[in-house]
């Protein structure tokens, strides 16, 4: 296991471990600081101990568990459901979520549970530093990944794991293998990030080909948190942050629910930022991540305002009645989601590359499928 040290510097929070063949880049380590403000740990435990002999023929309490999840909003957590499973005899448990970076422990209840995912709900909210983890809208395959976990013992996470996934009819389908990332005990439950989004959570590996592990996709996540009416809200960890609002300059007599003679005007405003970590490093790490934006839509009726600094861009446009509305808030909230999803991919390349560099993904190779045992659920 790779030893951890955590000091302080300006960007946040370096990883040093002694396991790694050179140091991560600042890049690196800013993406990784973000993220692990939304990784928690999970204690599971029962007042009634019950000691029984392992493999290795030691005692142990059999009533105690531990994983990882990560929030989905300001009181949702998703977990591997079998890490908060015990045995019958163990009688009542007791579900923590833990964070050590934000000192914070709270108890936790089961809201669903499907294919191995957990959904689970605190008794309080996660205060504002925290942030959640947005989902995917298709599922992934194919690609390269990271992945976080908190193995066991640890209380906050290691270094994000460089993972491939497989091809989505790989021969464990429906489970997704990972490679070459072990997962260790505590780990299952931690998510896999793709294009800075949840694709899949970390669910079992097998005990005779320890390299590698296994996903579920997102999509049962997403199903989960649909039928309990939960969706990912509030402040989401991603290194491009984008919101919109209108402000209204006159509005005589019938305004916005008026008929179209209304008057009516205003303007709708997209702004997209880059994470304040990542923005006071921008010009070391994307000193040309706004570059041709303005080109990119210039042909719309939108205005675009790149920043001086290049951290930020509005994107701004007028109306003058109730039809010119509808139709700027469709185009800015169009030319908003693509810019800020071609920043995002953009963002994803440059971390890509420079953990590339690093090693993160020289051993992630996925076996032919001759070499591929039977999985089996490990916590």
């Amino acid at each position: 296991m790779c030893r951890l040290t955590l000091p302080l510097i300006g960007i946040g929070l370096v990883l040093s471990t002694a396991c790694r063949a050179s140091e991560p880049s600042a890049y690196e380590n800013v993406i990784a600081s973000l993220f692990r403000q939304a990784i928690v740990k999970i204690d599971v435990s029962s007042t009634t101990p019950v000691f029984k002999e392992n493999e290795k023929q030691e005692k142990v309490n059999i009533c105690k568990s531990e994983g990882t999840g990560f929030l989905v909003n300001a009181n949702h957590v998703v977990t591997a459901e079998h890490v908060y499973l015990l045995a019958p005899e163990c009688g009542e448990r007791n579900i923590v979520v833990k964070s050590k970076k934000n000192n914070l422990q709270k108890l936790a209840e089961v809201v669903a549970a499907k294919d191995d995912v957990g959904l689970l709900k605190v008794d309080s909210d996660f205060p504002a530093e925290m942030c959640a983890l947005g989902l995917v809208k298709q599922d992934v395959y194919g690609t390269q990944a990271i992945r976080f976990g908190i193995p066991g013992g640890w209380d906050q996470p290691g270094p994000p794991a460089g993972v491939r996934i497989d091809e989505k009819d790989g021969s464990f389908a429906p489970l997704t293998l990972l490679a070459p990332a072990i997962t260790e005990r505590g780990e299952s439950g931690g998510p896999v990030i793709y294009l800075f989004n949840v694709v899949g959570l970390t669910r079992a590996r097998h005990t005779q080909y320890v390299g590698y592990s296994f996903m579920t996709a997102a999509s049962v996540i997403r199903a989960l948190m649909a039928a309990k009416g939960v969706q990912p809200s509030g402040h989401i960890c991603n290194p491009v942050e984008a919101s919109m609002w209108t402000n209204i300059n006159q509005s005589l007599p019938g305004g916005l629910f008026g008929g179209n003679n209304s008057i009516f005007k205003g303007s709708v405003i997209g702004s997209i930022k880059l994470d304040q970590q990542l923005s006071a490093h921008t010009s070391a790490i994307m000193p040309d991540i706004f570059k041709g934006i303005g080109k990119t839509i210039s042909a719309s009726t939108l205005n675009v305002n790149p920043s001086p600094a290049g951290t930020d861009v509005s994107i701004q446009g007028q109306f003058n009645s109730k039809p010119e509305y509808n139709d700027v808030l469709g185009k800015a909230t169009r030319t908003t989601d693509e810019v800020s999803s071609e920043m995002r991919e953009t963002l994803w390349k440059a971390y890509v590359t420079e953990a590339d560099k690093n090693g993160k993904w020289k051993d992630a190779v996925i076996p032919p499928r001759s070499q591929k045992p039977p999985p089996v659920l490990a916590r």
